[in-house]
């Protein structure tokens, strides 16, 4: 289990 939130797509969300 990842500590980092994630979308529907279930990919990690990353901030630009």
């Amino acid at each position: 289990i990842l500590d980092i939130p994630t979308n529907h797509e279930m990919r990690p969300i990353s901030r630009e």
